[in-house]
């Protein structure tokens, strides 16, 4: 039987109502996304490294991987934006926090109508690379804890509910315009 955050394990079932449902998954993403991980991120915040890994994965799709060490590789302000799917803003407000955490260079081409980019700084590799190492010895224990094979499975199916509810996030941004 599943246990739930608030929901009592007797009454988290198929049968459940969907109020309580809903609630019980908007809870559980909160507790787990927001406070639980403050534990296990003390390198940086989980934004921060989020974000350095995947201008890590950009830079190295974008350049190859021996550009990583050489300092020299850039991402455009605007990949991020568009893989984030959030607006330029919003990107130039994670950036400029990253930069004032010395995690981040940020600069332009020319006078900027060219684009503006970042580049990962060394002091930004570095603590990514530290809470990587924290989070592989957590997850690591976990995993062993867990199973291997349900932890995949459970991914798997975390994958196919968030296209599910990113797909209903679309719905309603539709019946809003």
């Amino acid at each position: 039987m599943a246990k739930g955050v608030f929901i009592s394990g007797e009454n988290l079932n198929k049968d459940a109502d969907l109020g309580l449902l809903s609630d019980e998954m908007t809870f559980r993403r909160y507790f787990t996304g927001a406070m639980n991980t403050r534990k296990i991120f003390s390198r940086m915040s989980t934004g921060n490294y989020v974000t350095i890994e995947i201008i890590e994965r950009l830079i190295e799709k974008e350049y190859g991987s021996d550009t990583q060490t050489d300092g020299g590789s850039r991402i455009y302000l605007k990949d991020l934006a568009s893989h984030f799917k959030i607006p330029m803003y919003k990107v130039s407000e994670i950036v400029r926090d990253m930069s004032e955490r010395g995690m981040v260079t940020w600069t332009h081409d020319g006078k900027g109508e060219e684009g503006t980019y970042i580049i990962l700084t060394e002091s930004g590799k570095k603590a990514a690379k530290d809470q990587q190492a924290i989070l592989k010895e957590f997850y690591s224990r976990v995993i062993e804890r867990f199973g291997k094979e349900k932890f995949v499975e459970l991914l798997g199916m975390m994958a196919d509910l968030d296209q599910v509810m990113e797909s209903e996030l679309d719905q309603m941004e539709g019946d809003n315009e």
